[in-house]
Parts: structure tokens; C-alpha cells; sequence
């Protein structure tokens, strides 16, 4: 076991010295948690012929804990940055020069008899942001050293509906430079009910839906920190999340009523203005009396999930 950890923890700093590796270390360590989950799970299922492994888990959780830390100038000497430079982007940042990445910019008009559209997303790893609404029906811009992304539109003016998709083109998966990114970030009008499907691999996602009306959320992602802000704008909202290993940040408007349903292997619940009810689900005192409500299923294996009101 200790040659295979070495083995790989060597390959990847030699193939980051070389320049071929470009990995948001920073943004990793902020998943240390999880490691702890893992040591408990390791210890409770294998006792003590699994105490080797728990440990190496919970050394490496105490690591990444501190190197998260100890802030932005460590995160930076890895090549990474830090949340408040994340967020304090714009919607169209300046990319970084010099980078041998393929920029793509997408964009379909508004148009004011559109009732109802559909958004289907496929992203792979990366860092994925929705913003705050535009003025077009939706806009699109991507960033990536490995592949190229499509999008369509399809239009049906009998039901005033709209559909969008956008994904990976096919056999597109052509590195460009030394450095690996896959950055998207997009807006949605807010004039449309929408019904949102996102399919995640592994990264970091901000989905900002304060200002859309929302009818579904469909979310399915592996090794993902999630962070989703959902609005008071739509008088039923359905949110279903799926996940393998994630850090979920949810919340929710106070205008809202909410009920949320957790299941999984391994969940770590932090519910904050919610009750718990016998049957194991949480609501806001609010819910039932509540004009507009969310429903929140959400299904994991390993996941610390942090909902709140706002």
C-alpha cells in the first residue's frame, strides 16, 4: 500500500514540475472532510485490519485541513486560487494569459413569448458557475484545455416552450497545452419557468437561481462541492440531487417553505431554521401553511450537506 501511495504521489509531482498538470490543489484540500468520513466508514466496517488505512486517511485530512487554512498565498504558490477569487469574477472574466486553452462563446435571444424552457447541461470536471440572469435567453462561455462544447436550441411555438443543450462534443477530448481547465460559466433569463437538468463530473459548481423561476432541478454529480442558491420567484420548485462523494451548500429563500429528504450510505446533515420530523425528513416551521414551497430530495454516498435560509 505505502509503495502504490508513494508511486502516485510521485507521478504527480513529477508531471506537475513538467508542466503537464495544472490541478486545483487549493480547491482539493477543501475536501479533507470527506477523508474523515472515509477513515469512520474504514474503521466501522473493517475494525481493526482496516486501522492502516484510517489512519493514512485521517493524516491526509489533517493536512489538507491545514494546507485550506492556511489561505490564499499557499493556494496560489499550487497554481490554484482561492474561493473569494473565484466568486469575485465576472460573468465574462479575462482568461489567463498565456494559456494555450480554446475559449467559446454562446448565445441564443431572448424572445418574449417563450412561457416555459428546458436546460439540459453536461459538463465532465471542472468549475461550472450559473450567474445571476441575462438579458438573452441564454449565454454560455467556456474554457477548456481539453475539449469543445455545442449547444442547440430547439423552439416550439405551439406551447411557447423552449429547449437548450449544452455539452461536450463527441471525440472532442484533444489536450491543448500543458495545463488542464474546463471552466463554464452561464446565465439563464429570468423571464421563463425553467426546468434544469446538470449533469457534473467531479470539481466545483456555484449555481446562483435566485433570480430565475424554477420548476425542477435535476443535479447529478460524482466528486463535487456544490454550492446552490434557489429563489422565491416559482410557486412549486422540485429539486432532486445525486452524488457520489460531495460537499452540499443549499439555501433557501425565508419566503419559501422547504422540506428536505436525505438519503445515502454516509451523510452528514447540518440543517440551520429546519425541524426534524419522526419520519427523518426536515422542514421549515413554515412549510405547511407556506404559499410557495421547495421539495429537496437528495441521494449520496459520502456527503456533508449544509442547508440554511436567507
Amino acid at each position: 500500500m505505502w509503495g502504490a501511495l508513494f508511486l502516485l504521489t510521485g507521478g504527480v509531482w513529477l508531471l506537475k514540475t513538467l508542466g503537464y498538470l495544472d490541478i486545483p490543489w487549493y480547491e482539493l484540500t477543501g475536501f479533507w472532510h470527506f477523508l474523515l468520513v472515509a477513515a469512520g466508514t474504514v474503521l466501522l466496517l473493517a475494525g481493526r485490519r482496516g486501522s492502516g488505512l484510517a489512519g493514512l486517511l485521517v493524516f491526509l485530512a489533517v493536512a489538507g485541513a491545514a494546507v485550506h487554512g492556511a489561505g490564499h498565498a499557499f493556494g496560489r504558490w499550487w497554481g490554484a486560487q482561492g474561493p473569494e477569487d473565484e466568486k469575485s469574477q465576472p460573468f465574462a472574466p479575462e482568461w489567463s494569459p498565456g494559456r494555450k486553452s480554446d475559449p467559446q462563446v454562446f448565445g441564443y435571444a431572448m424572445d418574449d413569448s417563450i412561457r416555459t424552457a428546458a436546460f439540459t447541461f453536461a459538463g465532465g470536471a471542472g468549475t461550472f458557475r450559473l450567474g445571476a440572469p441575462g438579458d438573452s435567453l441564454f449565454e454560455a462561455r467556456t474554457e477548456s484545455t481539453l475539449i469543445r462544447y455545442v449547444t442547440n436550441l430547439k423552439l416550439n411555438k405551439s406551447d411557447n416552450s423552449a429547449a437548450i443543450e449544452l455539452k461536450m462534443e463527441d471525440a472532442s477530448l484533444k489536450p491543448r497545452g500543458k495545463g488542464i481547465r474546463n471552466k463554464v460559466d452561464m446565465r439563464l433569463n429570468a423571464g421563463p419557468l425553467w426546468s434544469l437538468d446538470l449533469h457534473l463530473g467531479a470539481g466545483k459548481a456555484d449555481f446562483d437561481l435566485s433570480g430565475n423561476r424554477v420548476r425542477k432541478l435535476n443535479l447529478n454529480t460524482g466528486l463535487s462541492e456544490v454550492d446552490i442558491r434557489l429563489g422565491a420567484l416559482s410557486a412549486l420548485t422540485e429539486v432532486n440531487i445525486g452524488s457520489g462523494i460531495a460537499a452540499l451548500k443549499i439555501r433557501v429563500p425565508v419566503q419559501s417553505g422547504c422540506r428536505l429528504e436525505v438519503g445515502g450510505a454516509v451523510n452528514s446533515v447540518r440543517p440551520e431554521g429546519f425541524v426534524q420530523g419522526e419520519d427523518g425528513t426536515f422542514e421549515t416551521p413554515d412549510f405547511e401553511a407556506a404559499a410557495r414551497k421547495i421539495y429537496i430530495r437528495y441521494d449520496a454516498g459520502v456527503s456533508m450537506v449544509e442547508i440554511s435560509r436567507y
